[in-house]
């Protein structure tokens, strides 16, 4: 059984990562760590406790991180907050004291090979954890990271963009991330079928999931139907083999990535099988 540790920041679909992984007990999640991000420290962290009690899990840890970016920078909240995830009472999970990338650097030292670390939210607590032991964290089997893009848009890639000096830690420590992009993510654009999938299911995590997407929507976020986002990270955790994934060495600004002989190693995925990562979340939501 995959031992898998967290680092989310939800946020809407950081939300659904958490039904994706939490509402079947065949992933051992040892934790969840929260970080700044779509929503400040303390709301992704009462977020975070919502999603596990809402998921039947009040037995996994939570451990808040950090609270800003280790250099702030101006960069637009992508999202606007849940009013689905905001009205779940936050219930049954206490917050632990340690910090969050303490805690990394603990089950680093404890899980070594065995560990995988699912980045879904800034790159500020991995960062973190590099700084406190980068020896331990370059134990880590594989650090999946949900962001970034090839592309030029209007605005940063919010994961890696948000906090840069983060990322480059991240990738100057050599840990090899997996890295599912933004264009990756873009692909898997069946939103409006798969709404209507998700409702006829009529399940009680495909109706939530569903209601998380049209609540967004009705914000003005028509974006979070037009692909699937950090959730892919939740399905590469799941089943690898869905996603096409090539070795490179890059470097990354404001989120975006460029190819660059003089950069850092990074595993990237370039493509997924759509209809079996599809069917995968229907599964996960049945």
């Amino acid at each position: 059984m995959t031992k898998l540790v967290i680092d989310t920041d939800p946020g809407w679909d950081d939300a659904l990562v958490l039904v994706l992984l939490l509402a079947k007990r065949d992933i051992d999640v040892l934790c969840v760590t929260t970080v700044w991000g779509n929503e400040d420290i303390a709301d992704t962290t009462t977020n975070a406790r919502r999603m596990t009690y809402c998921c039947g899990r009040p037995d996994i840890p939570i451990y808040a991180g950090c609270m800003q970016a280790l250099k702030p920078v101006s960069i637009d909240v992508p999202c606007p907050p849940s009013s689905v995830v905001r009205a779940l009472p936050p219930l049954g999970t206490v917050v632990n004291g340690t910090y969050a990338p303490e805690m990394l650097t603990a089950m680093a030292r404890a899980h070594g090979p065995e560990l995988t670390i699912l980045a879904i939210g800034s790159m500020t607590n991995i960062a973190a954890a590099i700084e406190g032991d980068r020896a331990a964290m370059k134990t880590v089997g594989t650090v999946v990271v949900t962001g970034g893009t090839f592309t030029e848009r209007k605005t940063h890639e919010f994961n890696l963009g948000s906090d840069p000096l983060a990322t480059n830690k991240l990738l100057e420590a050599e840990l090899n991330p997996v890295m599912i992009t933004f264009d990756v993510e873009m692909t898997m654009n069946k939103g409006d079928w798969a709404q209507q999938t998700m409702k006829d299911m009529k399940t009680k995590w495909a109706t939530f999931y569903a209601k998380v997407i049209q609540d967004q929507l009705d914000q003005h976020n028509y974006e979070a139907n037009e692909g699937v986002f950090d959730q892919l990270g939740a399905l590469y955790a799941l089943q690898p083999s869905l996603f096409n994934i090539e070795p490179m060495t890059i470097r990354v600004e404001s989120g975006r990535i460029i190819r660059d002989p003089a950069g850092h190693p990074a595993r990237v995925a370039t493509s997924v099988n759509i209809d079996a990562a599809y069917d995968l979340l229907f599964k996960r939501l049945a």
